[in-house]
């Protein structure tokens, strides 16, 4: 029974990424209301379904996505990669070394690697 629900699992995760690919929806809303469709016809209560989810991280995206969309809409992330730039002049090979020390000092304020390297891998 094992295998078999691993293998529905992954073919129902293949058909919500197409899915969402296609109609241009959110894959992981999809996925979580599919994993309890899925979870309750192979027996599982809601509760065991759930605790597979991790709410902290949940969070976490959710955070980061909102602070990427509002320094993005802002012009934050261009400010930013336009003073990066403007910074190392026609030393282009320095670039990366900027990145770095921005990123690390953003992270080293508080809000970590996580939503600092997302944010950061749109400047470059």
């Amino acid at each position: 029974m094992s295998n078999n629900l691993a293998i529905l699992a992954l073919v129902t995760l293949v058909i919500v990424v197409a899915f969402g690919f296609w109609k241009k929806v959110n894959i992981g809303v999809l996925s979580i209301g599919l994993s309890l469709i899925l979870g309750t016809i192979c027996g599982l209560t809601s509760k065991e379904i759930l605790a597979g989810f991790d709410a902290q991280l949940f969070a976490t995206l959710v955070g980061v996505t909102f602070l990427f969309s509002i320094a993005q809409v802002n012009g934050t992330l261009e400010l930013l990669a336009n003073k990066a730039v403007a910074m190392v002049g026609t030393k282009s090979y320095l670039v990366p070394l900027i990145i770095f020390l921005v990123s690390g000092t953003l992270s080293a304020i508080g809000p970590g690697n996580i939503p600092i390297g997302s944010l950061m891998t749109v400047v470059e």
